[in-house]
C-alpha cells in the first residue's frame, strides 16, 4: 500500500514538474507554407483527415493542411521560439525547475522581444535580431535599459572574424574573442552541446544550441582532428562564403551538406615532410614495399609517401628519404607548429647553409634569447641561455659576453616572450 501511494506521489509530482513548461508551447509555431495544389488532389472520398485539432497530435506537432488534408506536421518556429523549446527540453532532461533557467521572451509574431532579462542574474539589455545581446546596453534594472544611446565601451582593436560576434565581458562590453552559443549551455548525460541548423518560420535564422549525443571529433576530418579554439574545447569554426572565418595556411574548411559552417582540417595533401624520394632505380634494389600511402602524413616518423616501383602495386608507399637531416626535420614541424602561435612566439631550430646540422647559436623567433647547442643532435649546452646580445658560441663551448642576466631572463620566460 505505501508503495503504491509512493509511485501516485511519484507520477504527480512528475506531471506538476512537466505543467511547468507545458504551457504556451502546445501550439507554438505556424503551420508549413508549401502546400499541394488542391487541383491535383484524390476524390473527396480518398481524402481523410488525420486531425481536425492541435490537442490531436503528439509532442510538438500541429494540425495543419497540406493542401489536401489535415494532418500532424512539425510546426516551422521562428528563432525565438525554436530556443525556447530546447530550453525546455534540457530543462525537464535535467529536472529543473521554471525558475533555475532564463527563456527568451518572443512577441505575438515570434520575433525577440527588444529588450530581454535574465531572472537568473537580475540584468536586463537589449538583443539584435538573432537575439545576441548588443554591447553596452546591460544595466542592472529594465528601467536602467536605453537601447538608442549604449553606453560607451573601450575601443576593441581585433582582427577576428566571428560568426556570432564577440563575447561580452561582466560590463556587457565585448572582449577579442568569439562567443559561443554554446557557452554555459548544461547538457544531460553524455550529450553535449551543437549548434544545429533548422529551418525557421523567416529570416534570420541563426543556428540553436541544441544537446545531442556526441560525436567523435575523429568523423569531422578526413585525417586528424579539427583546429580548435584557443580554449581547446571546442572546434574553430569556419566558412565557404566571403566574410566567414577562415582556416589558416595548411588547413581547409571542411563544411558538412547543409551547413553554413565547417572545421578546419588538416590538408594532408599540402604538407610534405623533409627530404627527398629516392629515385626509382634506387628502389627497384629493395625487395620490400613500404605501406601504401596517398601523402606524407599516412606515413610514420620521417617516411615520406614516395612513387612505388612496379613490384610494389600502382599506389605510394612510406620509405626513408634522402639528403636528410634531424635538423631540417625538426625545423619543418616547428613550422607547422607555428602556424597558430602567435607571430614571434615560440622557437624554430636554425640548420646551417646545407641543411644537415644545427647552427651552433640558436635563438628563439624574436630574437630576444639565445643559446648554444650540440650541432649534430640540436640539444642545449647547459647554462648558454642568455640575452641574445650576451651569447657567442664558438662550437667548443660558449663565451658570454657579460655574467648572465638570470632575472631577465626569467621576466621573459614568465611573459611568454621566448
Amino acid at each position: 500500500m505505501q508503495q503504491s501511494i509512493a509511485l501516485l506521489l511519484l507520477a504527480l509530482a512528475t506531471f506538476a514538474f512537466a505543467s511547468n513548461f507545458t504551457g504556451g508551447f502546445e501550439t507554438t509555431g505556424r503551420c508549413p507554407t508549401k502546400i499541394r495544389d488542391p487541383d491535383r488532389c484524390p476524390p473527396a472520398s480518398d481524402r481523410t483527415d488525420e486531425c481536425t485539432t492541435d490537442q490531436q497530435c503528439n509532442g510538438e506537432s500541429i494540425c495543419c493542411s497540406v493542401g489536401c488534408r489535415r494532418v500532424c506536421v512539425m510546426p516551422l518556429l521562428t528563432s525565438c521560439e525554436r530556443q525556447r523549446v530546447e530550453m525546455v527540453k534540457r530543462a525537464r532532461a535535467l529536472q529543473l525547475s521554471s525558475n533555475e533557467i532564463s527563456l527568451p521572451n518572443c512577441d505575438p509574431v515570434g520575433d525577440y522581444e527588444p529588450v530581454q532579462c535574465d531572472p537568473l542574474t537580475g540584468n536586463c539589455f537589449c538583443v539584435d535580431e538573432s537575439g545576441f545581446e548588443l554591447a553596452g546596453t546591460r544595466a542592472r534594472s529594465l528601467d536602467m535599459v536605453n537601447c538608442t544611446n549604449p553606453k560607451p565601451c573601450a575601443g576593441l582593436l581585433c582582427r577576428m572574424l566571428c560568426p556570432y560576434e564577440f563575447e561580452l565581458d561582466s560590463e556587457g562590453c565585448p572582449l577579442c574573442q568569439c562567443r559561443d552559443p554554446c557557452r554555459g549551455v548544461k547538457c544531460p548525460g553524455s550529450q553535449t552541446c551543437q549548434l544545429e541548423e533548422t529551418p525557421c518560420a523567416k529570416e534570420p535564422c541563426p543556428p540553436v544550441p541544441t544537446c545531442k549525443q556526441a560525436r567523435s571529433a575523429e568523423d569531422l576530418c578526413p585525417t586528424g582532428v579539427p583546429l580548435t579554439m584557443p580554449s581547446g574545447d571546442r572546434p574553430f569554426l569556419c566558412g565557404l562564403q566571403v566574410g566567414q572565418p577562415q582556416c589558416p595556411k595548411l588547413f581547409d574548411c571542411i563544411v558538412q551538406p547543409g551547413a553554413d559552417y565547417g572545421v578546419c582540417c588538416m590538408a594532408a595533401d599540402r604538407i610534405t615532410k623533409p627530404g627527398t624520394c629516392p629515385a626509382v632505380d634506387e628502389q627497384s634494389n629493395s625487395t620490400v614495399c613500404g605501406v601504401p600511402c596517398a601523402n606524407d602524413m599516412e606515413c610514420q616518423g620521417a617516411d615520406k609517401c614516395c612513387p612505388s616501383v612496379d613490384s610494389c602495386g600502382d599506389s605510394g608507399h612510406c620509405v626513408p628519404p634522402v639528403n636528410f637531416s634531424l635538423c631540417l626535420q625538426q625545423q619543418q614541424i616547428a613550422r607547422l607548429l607555428s602556424l597558430t602561435e602567435r607571430e614571434g612566439k615560440g622557437y624554430v631550430p636554425q640548420c646551417d647553409e646545407d641543411d644537415q646540422r644545427f647552427t651552433v647559436r640558436q635563438c628563439s623567433r624574436n630574437g630576444l634569447v639565445c643559446w648554444c647547442v650540440d650541432p649534430d643532435l640540436g640539444t642545449k649546452v647547459k647554462g648558454s641561455m642568455a640575452s641574445a646580445q650576451d651569447v657567442v658560441c664558438d662550437g667548443q663551448g660558449i663565451k658570454l659576453k657579460k655574467k648572465k642576466k638570470k632575472k631577465k631572463i626569467a621576466f621573459l620566460l614568465i611573459n611568454n616572450e621566448i
